[in-house]
């Protein structure tokens, strides 16, 4: 394990322990219950996900699409959803996350790479937002497989859920990053309110790019570019669109992990640097 490996990793350790430790505090409940809750939250999580699981396995044996006829609609519909579960989970997740200003300044004293620190301290972030996502965008990813069963892409329809699910995680958690660092050492805004502007922003980009495969109408215009349009069509005719559409989604995919790379090499601006003063003598 490298030197950078090492100090993510108990960077990460640090920053778990320190949320436990916080949201301890805040519901003064000891470290031991706050372990239990978080274990059977997520054992509820889990469980209600599997189950919702089943009850899509259960409706589609009577609603399961006839030979013949054009799954585009079905597979569109559940990897839109699976784009909205993502956005929407880590969208809010950053949004309310506490800060890590204190442990960030003592850590930036360390001969620490930033994208380090950075990478570590959102462990927790990542975890919570992205085990959250997993158990909504289940029933979704299971219902694109089932759907294509009969053609046997069922292999490569969850695949591309599960991409899709881990590649707009990054990307919306690189977005708010940068967004928020814009806010803050551009505009100059408080981080409370960087950090809120650039997740609801990022929550709209998002919801936008969903809407158009929500219905089992073939969207237009724009709405075909989107990544969930893009892929239903690739599954079933990978020469679909030609070199364009594959370029599209190459173009989405890497635009994403480059928004999630920068974010991690962004400086954050702390709560305690100089911003413009805003509802003063409100």
């Amino acid at each position: 394990m490298s030197a950078a490996s090492t100090a993510t990793a108990v960077i990460a350790s640090t920053a778990w322990n320190t949320w436990r430790g916080d949201l301890a505090r805040s519901l003064h409940w000891s470290t031991w219950s706050v372990r239990l809750a978080i274990w059977v939250s997520g054992a509820v999580a889990a469980l209600a996900s599997i189950g919702l699981c089943w009850l899509v396995l259960y409706v589609f044996g009577d609603l399961r699409p006839q030979a013949g006829t054009d799954l585009r609609p079905y597979v569109r519909l559940g990897l839109s959803g699976v784009l909205l579960a993502a956005v929407i989970v880590n969208s809010l997740n950053a949004a309310i996350s506490p800060s890590t200003d204190v442990l960030r300044g003592v850590l930036r004293r360390l001969p620490v790479s930033t994208s380090s620190i950075s990478l570590g301290l959102m462990q927790p972030v990542l975890a919570v937002g992205n085990f959250i996502a997993i158990c909504l965008a289940a029933p979704s990813i299971t219902m694109v497989g089932y759907v294509v069963a009969s053609t046997g892409l069922s292999t490569a329809a969850v695949g591309m859920g599960v991409g899709l699910l881990v590649i707009s995680g990054l990307g919306v958690i690189g977005s708010i990053r940068v967004l928020c660092w814009l806010m803050t050492a551009v505009l100059r805004l408080p981080r409370m309110y960087g950090t809120a502007i650039a997740s609801l922003l990022t929550l709209i980009v998002g919801v936008l790019l969903a809407v158009p495969g929500l219905g089992l109408i073939p969207p237009s215009g724009v709405g075909v570019y989107v990544p969930g349009s893009l892929l239903s069509e690739l599954l079933f005719d990978p020469a679909a669109g030609g070199f364009i559409s594959w370029a599209l989604l190459g173009v989405w995919a890497v635009a994403a992990c480059a928004l999630f790379v920068l974010g991690l090499r962004l400086r954050e601006i702390g709560d305690g640097q100089p911003a413009t003063r805003l509802l003063v003598g409100v």
